[in-house]
């Protein structure tokens, strides 16, 4: 019973305590309570039914009308929703309001995370739940590259490698012109990412970390507390807003032509964890979810613009070519 109280009265208050309005003239609160049981099946409380009669009987006995209230008032948002809320109110805006001065933006009204506050509340979360990470020096990774019949370009690592900067076009994680390093950390997941079906040639590139790179993790976030766990109520919501997020940044986007404004809060964001979320000990990457094949993990590398060479820590230690005619070829070198 104390952990299930834990729970409702976390999501829940009776409407006096939570400072409903109370419309006389009307003769009741201004916005109409819930009862107990259905209190309980939002939650959802899921037991044998007739110990959740007991249960439900136990609570009425008190009080028996419910609001949903965050923090104790019924006006206030769940830090996973004011998280949530914020993150789309925060790509809307630098898509189709304001994109470079969104610091800038004067608050509105309802607002409980303004754009300009949003990344600094993401980096926080990040901390709070220790998404920071490394990816042993000697790991392989790899990248894929279309290669047509009438290509000529030599298979080495400048081909097979990230983009000169003048040719780097608007991806997921990098703005035009900032060319980014994508490797996947399975070599089917680099297939994956580039493959749209036979018949098709391919050179994929087998590359090696030469050092320790410490990243941003979104792959192996922490297992979700119950919701019946009342002492880590907080980290759920910060995971089940994490969760959201991760599914908004790695969800496939329709090649268009419209990709470079889908791209924009993305790109925004892995800017900041490139230059501004840790200036002492800045991150070499992010680890994402493949868009393409469910489990596929990807890792971005940023560039190092205190170096000549951008990418100094990765070495490209062999290249396999290989033509697809069908897709039986295609999964015959998926099992191989």
């Amino acid at each position: 019973m104390p952990s299930i109280m834990g729970a409702l009265t976390h999501y829940f208050a009776e409407p006096a305590g939570a400072g409903v309005p109370y419309e006389s003239a009307e003769g009741g609160y201004a916005i109409e309570p819930t009862d107990t049981q259905d209190a309980l099946l939002s939650l959802p409380l899921e037991c044998n039914d007739e110990l959740f009669e007991e249960v439900a009987d136990a609570i009425s006995s008190q009080n028996d009308a419910w609001v949903e209230a965050a923090d104790g008032h019924w006006a206030s948002e769940q830090k996973n929703l004011e998280l949530i809320h914020g993150w789309k109110r925060f790509a809307h805006h630098v898509k189709h309001r304001q994109r470079y001065f969104f610091s800038a933006a004067p608050p509105e009204y309802g607002q409980d995370i303004e754009p300009s506050r949003l990344l600094p509340e993401l980096g926080s979360v990040v901390s709070e739940l220790k998404l920071i990470s490394n990816v042993p020096s000697g790991s392989d990774l790899f990248r894929a590259r279309i290669r047509s019949s009438s290509d000529t370009w030599p298979l080495d690592a400048d081909n097979l490698g990230a983009p000169p900067p003048k040719k780097a076009a608007a991806g997921r994680m990098n703005p035009p012109g900032i060319s980014y390093l994508y490797l996947a950390l399975e070599y089917e997941t680099a297939l994956s990412e580039v493959f749209h079906g036979p018949p098709c040639s391919l050179a994929i590139g087998n590359f090696e970390l030469q050092r320790q790179v410490r990243v941003l993790n979104l792959i192996d976030l922490p297992p979700r507390p119950s919701i019946y766990d009342h002492e880590n109520l907080r980290l759920r919501e910060l995971l089940i807003f994490l969760s959201a997020f991760v599914d908004a940044i790695s969800s496939p986007v329709e090649k268009d032509g419209g990709e470079h404004i889908e791209y924009v809060p993305s790109q925004i964001v892995c800017e900041y964890f490139a230059s501004v979320f840790d200036l002492e000990r800045p991150l070499d990457g992010i680890l994402y979810p493949s868009a393409v094949r469910p489990g596929g993990r990807n890792l971005v590398l940023f560039p190092n613009f205190s170096n000549r060479e951008p990418f100094p820590h990765i070495a490209l230690q062999g290249v396999e070519e290989l033509n697809v005619e069908t897709w039986a070829d295609l999964l015959t070198i998926m099992k191989n």
